[in-house]
Parts: structure tokens; sequence; C-alpha cells
């Protein structure tokens, strides 16, 4: 308290049984008193001269590292269509199709796996329908949901269980405490605090508001990353906040800051937020393009239909010439290779590399020069590059000539 006796003392603080204080001066039968944060009067007859061994070690299971796992964070898998996909009745293609999801649907994965043949079968939740799907078509996430916290409305005791006769006061919870839920029982709410866990009536608790709600933004080194599906870009780090716009499938997003389960993100002209589990580093439906890439050459005008495209670099490589001047081979190296990272729809997306995967196909002495590869970026992100193969290397480095300037843009 305040002040011992006055009639306008007020509560400063709840103190936990064992804490020790430091005793500054007495009046009566109260003491005046100071902890680590404040400093106050209490009744002598809660103060002891003699550290409470026993009541220490009663409290120890009700530390906050024993406490349970929450029943309210659950974890869900969910499976998003990489291309156009029957849901079918049953683990077989010949069997009656559900309907077609369409490339970048979000769906549930019950968990019921079969394995049929040389190909793995899931089973989905698609709205009210249930079936299954070739896991070859299917990007695997999982979503975390938390509805475990809470704030204390105002002062309350925790107790070491809701109704035994048995029961005691493990601590005081100040008003404003924010707290985990872990269960539930009648009135009472199983609770964990940074230090104890225990019961409290649940008629103390109240919801977050919106502004307890959104976390912090913890500033990162911008990077580059893909959504998995088609994805809501929020104007706040939580899930009620107002959808400024939706990301399609395999659209890229600058990373600029991480907050709680979701990031900051920069994607086409807007700044907002999207979970952390709907974005990765893969870029299944994009494409780098190095070398001698103009306007008019057959490999430019190939790469026609792409959404949109950016400027990078290939960390880690070198660039050799053989042969044409057009025809250049990217290397392991110690320089770093500028690239344009094409992204394409994801409708389009599998017939394109498909037919790229037929014209990067230079033959030397009955082998391919290149091969198709998942390579980094200098932000981050991955693509497929059509880099030079295990033999195409020893050719390009005995035979070719090092490219010392390898921006292409520059170099003609």
């Amino acid at each position: 308290m305040s002040h011992p006796v006055s009639p306008t003392r007020y509560r400063i603080s709840g103190i936990n049984a064992g804490t020790k204080v430091q005793l500054l001066d007495n009046s009566g039968g109260w003491l005046l008193i100071k902890t680590d944060k404040y400093q106050g009067w209490v009744q002598a007859s809660f103060v002891s001269l003699t550290p409470p061994s026993a009541t220490v070690n009663k409290l120890t299971p009700f530390l906050a590292a024993y406490a349970p796992p929450s029943d309210f964070i659950t974890t869900t898998t969910q499976a998003i269509t990489k291309v156009n996909l029957h849901l079918r009745s049953s683990a077989s293609t010949t069997s009656t199709s559900l309907g077609i999801m369409p490339s970048g649907t979000v769906t549930t994965a019950t968990g019921s796996v079969k394995v049929i043949g040389s190909v793995t079968w899931r089973q989905l939740r698609w709205g009210t329908k249930i079936g299954w799907a070739p896991s070859s078509y299917l990007t695997l996430r999982t979503v975390s949901t938390d509805t475990s916290v809470r704030y204390v409305k105002s002062y309350t005791s925790m107790m070491s269980h809701p109704i035994s006769p048995d029961r005691f006061r493990i601590a005081g919870v100040n008003a404003g405490t924010r707290v985990q839920r872990l269960e539930v029982s009648g009135s009472w709410t199983h609770i964990k605090t940074s230090t104890y866990h225990g019961w409290v009536l649940t008629s103390y608790l109240r919801l977050p508001t919106a502004a307890e709600s959104i976390p912090a933004d913890v500033n990162v080194a911008d990077y580059g990353r893909f959504t998995i599906g088609s994805t809501s870009v929020r104007s706040q780090a939580y899930a009620g906040s107002s959808i400024l716009l939706t990301a399609p499938a395999g659209a890229k997003v600058k990373v600029t800051h991480t907050a709680g389960t979701y990031k900051k993100i920069s994607y086409a002209g807007k700044t907002g937020y999207v979970l952390s589990t709907a974005l990765q580093s893969r870029g299944e439906n994009t494409v780098m393009a190095y070398g001698t890439f103009r306007s008019g050459q057959v490999a430019h005008e190939f790469m026609a239909g792409y959404r949109n495209y950016f400027l990078t670099m290939l960390p880690r490589t070198d660039m050799y010439q053989l042969w044409k001047p057009d025809w250049t081979f990217v290397t392991t190296g110690y320089r770093a290779v500028v690239a344009e990272q094409y992204i394409y729809p994801t409708s389009t997306a599998p017939a394109k590399i498909a037919a790229m995967d037929e014209y990067e196909v230079i033959n030397y002495q009955g082998q391919n020069m290149y091969r198709r590869t998942m390579m980094p970026t200098a932000d981050g992100s991955q693509s497929w590059t059509y880099r030079t193969s295990a033999w195409g290397e020893q050719v390009a480095k005995q035979s070719g000539r090092l490219i010392e300037e390898a921006d292409f843009l520059k170099r003609f």
C-alpha cells in the first residue's frame, strides 16, 4: 500500500510468496519495504525474517517452465494446388472427379495418405468436399492458429486448483497482465504468466483489443519470397485487419520486417502484411535468364508470356563464352552474374518450363551442356536456371573465355 493508515492510500502492487524484500521502516503493525520494482507498506504479519523454503518448494511445480501445452494453439496442414487439378473421389485417376481446383487453391490436408504404385495421394478438404489428389501437384504448408491470449481485467489471485479443498494461492496477477490460456474447467481458466501457471476465474479475463493483438515490426535485411497460393495482403499483422489486395499464387514480394507470425512485405506498389507460412523462397513458376539476352533474339522472344520480371544477380558464379558470342555458360565461381528473373502465371508456367527444357539443349560430344537447377539469387529467392552441367562446366572452364565483366546489359 502507499500508506499504512491514510484514508487516501491506494494499492501499489501485489507481492508473491517467497519474495525477498528490504526493510526500510515500521509503524504500528505495518512495515515499509522495498522490492526490486516498488516501495510501499505491508502488514508485518505477512513478512518473515526466515526464507519460507517450504512455500518456495510448493510453488516449484507451478513455475511457467512446467506449464502444460495450450489447448488453444492448433496447427493445420494446408495443401495448395500447383496446377488446375481434379479432386478425385478415391486415390485413382479413373475415379469420379468432384471438381477441378484452380491452380493456387488452398485446401486442408486431412492427414490421410495413400501410395498407389509410384504415386502418393493425399486426402484433401476443399470447401464441403473431401477427396484425393496426387502429392506431386501440391505444396504443403503448416498454419498455426493461436486463440490463447487473454488480458486480466482486474487484480486477482492465481490458485493451484479450481475446486480442490487443498488448493492454495500461488500468486497475485495484476490488471492488464497478458496471459496465455491453457485449458478451461467450468468457470475457471488455467493460465500461464511469465512466472507461474495456475487457475483464475474466467470472469477476470478479457479478449485482447485490436491494438494489443498487433505484434511489433522487427526490421530485417530485405529479401525476396514467393506466395505459395493466392494470398491476402493485410493492413495490419492480424487476421481481422482489412485486406489491401490479394497477391496471386507465385507472386514475388519483398520482405522488409517480421511481425509475430506475419511478414511485412512490399508488392504491386503496396505495403502490407502476410502470414509467414504463405511465403516460400523457391519460385517454382520462375526462370532466370542470363547472357546475351536482347530484344529480337530467339531466346528473348521465347521468354514471352511472363507476368513481370526482376533484375537480380547469381552469387558466387562466373560466366564463360564458348563458340559463339551469344553462347554463354554460368559456372561456379567467385563473381556474380547478372540475370533477369521472369515470373510466370501458375496456369502457364508448367508448359512454359517444359518447352524451355526442350529449347535449352546444346549437345557437345554426346552430352548436354546445360541442366535446369534451382539457384539462389542475391535477394534470397530461388529460381529455375539453365546453368552448365558438370560436363559443360568442365568444357567451359577448359576451352571458354572467362567474361570478367559479368553484367550482360553493358557487355555489348
